[in-house]
């Protein structure tokens, strides 16, 4: 079953997980993976709640994107940046 993590950008292109106390992951019994893109996606949401600033996305944790639905596939991609709406899907 795939999991999901919250990661935080360090310095330009590196991405490093974190916890759910905003702490680099593995920390201790902190929270640091989640069952599924909606529970990782609360979390960010709270975490963005504590450093407005900050820049989160959520990535797979250890298992390949064969193995997920593919709805799931498509958030992550919007979530990391890599697949982006097309210009014209805005119009009515």
């Amino acid at each position: 079953m795939a999991q999901f993590q919250i990661l935080y950008r360090v310095a330009g292109a590196e991405w490093r997980p974190i916890t759910i106390a905003f702490a680099f992951a593995p920390c201790g019994e902190q929270q640091y993976l989640w069952p599924s893109f909606e529970a990782a996606e609360a979390a960010r949401h709270r975490l963005l709640g504590h450093a407005p600033g900050a820049q989160f996305r959520i990535a797979l944790a250890g298992a390949d994107m064969g193995e997920i639905a593919w709805q799931i596939r498509e958030k992550l991609r919007f979530a990391d940046g890599s697949y982006m709406a097309t210009p014209w899907h805005d119009e009515p």
